[in-house]
């Protein structure tokens, strides 16, 4: 089972949602919502690092940690692109989309892309980039928080992710999610059961002082009535104060708001040309509320729904708190979706120059990752010599121990004895990752524990029988590669051994205990040896492959 984490900070919140995901269920365990206090003493990245704080300790919560970026911050760009390749979109996207960006180098965008269609010709995607002091921003506010998101998405596509996994994407004709907050309103045209476009504009509700302002400026004008209205007031808001909820407002002012809300959408669907007329309109966040469902449906003449998100998820709740916290959580519920691992887009703006990896003190991942291999190659040379050709493998074992201790100062900066240092190693990796709640390092998920895993599966035919074919265990290893590919769409990880075995039956006894090996043992896995050659000294050369692939979009 594993926990994902989902962090959503908007001007004046900061939500947060954990869910525990299975192979039978996902369930949100936990959900909490912390006002962001605003102080003209302190700056916007401190007071939202302090929230941050006080959230993450009101859901008392460990794991994987997926957070989110406003698209509102955003540029986002429909591409046409002459290939369907991962590799070769990720190469020539950026060239493509910096010629549709005109205010902004492309040096100072941090990008990344989904694919929306794909046709004989080629791949369309919808491209996103965010300008790199946003994204610098968000990590400083969680670093100063002691936090550090695995993941950086949009808030649009976390929801699409949410509402996508509890079943609201459920048919192929075009719809569309509209989705407010208290800075912008999101609208997002689904097609065929993918985001097809999006706007993000700058209209949201009034905040209370707001409010009371226009209504009595609407009374005053009712007593003269040479000035009396006879329409709504539009507003428009470009104040960063918090919003009144909707229930707040006066009759004339609700019915302002959702016409001018069905104007921008009509407006939208114009400018976009979707291939039929959208189904119905999908309605959350602060606009989720039955009577605005009801005004904004007489204004676009299309079937409006709610997204009753706790309705359709497993969760602990009372039924009232599930109520205050529907409208509220979807954003903060896809992200840690994402975080568990179900992620419907793939959109992570901590690519390449913000790459993600887990802070281990002084311990630098570069040298631990080093040292893994060092190990691993050791195994194979006590292999070799040990059962095999015995001496001169003390040379070879010295020669390892001084390396290792040199990799452990490089790492630390402290000194020790050439066979202290990897105890030592191991020890301080053990604190840590204990501290860090255990299990989520670099390491574990890198293509050095492949190496490992193969070579204990290895060291295990030592328990078995004697002879196998009629000869001795002898299983010498010529090569070893271990490759991963993390193109998005073309994720994979193969581990490819050549060698030498006395006898096929040895080969084969290989392959049975790499299989029962975890992570070989796990779905997902292939594991096969293509041939046996035999070799002049009556001995079997074969080639050992285990990959594992996922395609998403």
């Amino acid at each position: 089972m594993s926990r994902g984490i989902g962090v959503e900070i908007s001007d004046h919140r900061v939500r947060v949602a954990v869910v525990e995901h299975s192979a039978k269920r996902v369930r949100l365990i936990s959900f909490h919502e912390e006002p962001v206090a605003h102080d003209d003493k302190k700056t916007y990245e401190d007071v939202v690092s302090e929230s941050l704080k006080t959230a993450m300790t009101q859901v008392k919560a460990r794991g994987r940690l997926a957070a989110s970026l406003d698209s509102g911050d955003a540029i986002v760009r429909e591409l046409s692109l002459p290939f369907k390749s991962p590799e070769q979109i990720q190469k020539t996207y950026r060239f493509e989309l910096e010629s549709l960006i005109h205010n902004h180098s492309i040096e100072d965008l941090v990008c990344d892309y989904f694919t929306i269609g794909e046709s004989e010709k080629g791949a369309n995607i919808l491209a996103a980039a965010v300008p790199r002091k946003i994204v610098q921003e968000r990590l400083r506010m969680f670093q100063k928080a002691g936090l550090d998101p695995a993941w950086l998405d949009l808030d649009v596509a976390a929801l699409f992710n949410a509402i996508s996994h509890v079943g609201a994407v459920d048919t192929d004709e075009p719809f569309l999610i509209v989705y407010g907050t208290s800075r912008f309103t999101k609208i997002i045209l689904i097609e065929k059961r993918r985001p097809r476009s999006l706007r993000t504009i700058r209209f949201s509700f009034p905040t209370p002082d707001q409010a009371e302002h226009e209504q009595q400026e609407r009374k005053k004008n009712r007593e003269w009535k040479s000035q009396e209205l006879d329409h709504p007031v539009p507003i428009v808001i470009l104040s960063e104060g918090d919003s009144a909820k909707f229930a707040d407002l006066d009759l004339e002012q609700r019915a302002s708001l959702m016409e001018i809300l069905s104007k921008e959408i009509a407006r939208f669907l114009l400018a976009n040309a979707a291939a039929a007329t959208p189904s119905h309109i999908l309605l959350t966040g602060e606009y989720e509320v039955e009577e605005a469902a009801q005004m904004l449906e007489a204004g676009t003449q299309l079937p409006v729904k709610r997204l009753d998100i706790l309705g359709r998820l497993e969760h602990a709740f009372a039924p009232e708190q599930a109520q205050t916290a529907a409208h509220r959580a979807p954003v903060a519920i896809g992200l840690a979706l994402k975080a568990a691992e179900t992620d419907e887009l793939g959109l992570d703006f901590r690519r390449h120059e913000f790459s993600y990896s887990k802070k281990y003190d002084t311990i630098k991942t570069t040298a631990l990752v080093t040292l893994e291999l060092v190990i691993v190659f050791l195994a194979a040379v006590a292999l070799h010599f040990y059962h095999f050709r015995t001496p001169p493998v003390r040379d070879a074992y010295d020669q390892m121990l001084q390396h290792q201790a040199a990799l452990y100062k490089d790492a630390t900066g402290e000194a020790v004895a050439p066979e202290e240092a990897y105890p030592k190693l191991v020890a301080k990796r053990q604190e840590l990752e204990a501290r860090l709640g255990g299990g989520d390092h670099p390491i574990d998920r890198s293509a050095a524990d492949m190496d490992n895993q193969f070579f204990q599966a290895l060291a295990q035919l030592q328990a078995g029988p004697p002879q196998l074919g009629g000869k001795d265990l002898y299983c010498l290893i010529d090569s070893l590669k271990v490759s991963q590919t993390t193109t998005q769409g073309n994720e994979s990880i193969q581990v490819e051994i050549q060698a030498v075995t006395a006898s096929i039956e040895w080969g084969d006894a290989l392959l049975k205990k790499v299989k029962s090996t975890a992570p070989f043992s796990e779905s997902g896995w292939s594991c096969e040896i293509d041939r046996y050659v035999p070799t002049k000294d009556d001995m079997y050369q074969f080639t050992l492959r285990m990959k594992k692939s996922s395609r998403a979009s």
